[in-house]
């Protein structure tokens, strides 16, 4: 059978190849559903993602620590499997004037401003981890500097993102993290947890239970994602937070990182013993509340409805999400 592709929506892309007699190849690519964006004086300018941002969306994906690279240059193993933030993140300001490289880790003669607020939204065809401050200095680049904790115990400061533009001392300035489709609310609360060092209420389990999410009071993930697959024909939406059904697959993973991208592999294996259709895929993590319970909590959902995977029964199936970022 030749290669068929299917596209449900504007950032992901899924590829089914057979590979063998009765053993086919699922392959679902998501990239640039996450994304960042400035609003300075009223205009709107997109950021580049840094390196260090996906190896933190790594390590609360898979649960295990993060290897970031600090202001000063320096390696460091960040804790994403504990309490992550040390104190609420800055804004950081520099006077860069060449776009910043994927691997960038510090601006130009930089100077920090204590974050105004820590928001999370929810919109009709995204959610955003908002941030806000007001410019301490003229300035022509910004980032957002996560003050993370390492295995050590020690504070960390960890730049996430960047974007050039000028702007003057005084200026409200605002960074959103964005999160389009397959990914839901829940996450972009955790980065709320994550960058104002706060149990974030609102994050809301499998079962409807509303729970606020570790950010303060210790270890945000309990394990690493599983990959699930449901009945659900309904489409997506950035407040999901279940799926019709579902059955969960425990994966591996596996990662990539260098100068120029970075990719996050999480596969697993299926044999249906009936012939199955499968209009939605998610990815289902467990999360702790405030309190030390865990929860099983939808990050992200791919709705296929009229278009569902139609799996043979008794076929083995590799099916494997590949998060990408450049």
């Amino acid at each position: 059978m030749a290669m068929m592709r299917l596209r449900p929506n504007a950032y992901t892309e899924i590829f089914r190849e057979k590979i063998g007699i009765r053993k086919e190849l699922i392959d679902i690519e998501v990239r640039r559903a996450i994304k960042g964006l400035w609003l300075i004086d009223d205009i709107m300018m997109p950021n580049r993602l840094l390196w260090n941002y996906y190896e933190m969306i790594g390590g609360l994906l898979r649960d295990v620590n993060a290897n970031c690279v600090d202001t000063g240059g320096t390696g460091r193993t960040i804790r994403t499997s504990g309490q992550v933030p040390y104190y609420p993140c800055y804004l950081h300001q520099g006077e860069d004037t060449e776009e910043l490289p994927f691997d960038a880790y510090n601006l130009t003669s930089a100077t920090y401003v204590s974050r105004d607020a820590v928001e999370a939204l929810a919109h009709t065809d995204h959610s955003e981890c908002k941030v806000s401050a007001t410019a301490s200095k003229d300035g022509s680049s910004l980032g957002i500097l996560g003050r993370f904790t390492d295995t050590g115990g020690s504070q960390r400061l960890i730049l996430l993102n960047g974007v050039l533009f000028s702007y003057s001392s005084g200026s409200p300035i605002y960074c959103s993290l964005k999160f389009y489709e397959p990914w839901v609310y829940n996450i972009a609360n955790i980065w709320r947890a994550w960058l104002d060092k706060v149990d974030a209420e609102g994050e809301k389990d499998m079962a409807g239970v509303s729970y606020k999410v570790r950010g303060a009071s210790g270890d945000t993930v309990a394990s690493g994602v599983k990959i699930a697959l449901g009945e659900g024909t309904g489409a997506w939406s950035p407040t999901d937070y279940t799926m019709t059904n579902p059955f969960t697959l425990s994966p591996t993973y596996q990662e990539w990182s260098s100068k120029d991208g970075y990719e996050l592999l999480i596969r697993a294996w299926y044999i249906p013993d009936t012939d199955k259709s499968i209009p939605e895929i998610g990815l289902v993590g467990k999360l702790f509340d405030d309190a030390g319970g865990q929860h099983d909590t939808l990050l992200a959902r791919i709705a296929l409805e009229t278009t569902p995977l139609n799996l043979t029964a008794n076929t083995l199936y590799v099916i494997r999400i590949r998060i990408m970022g450049t």
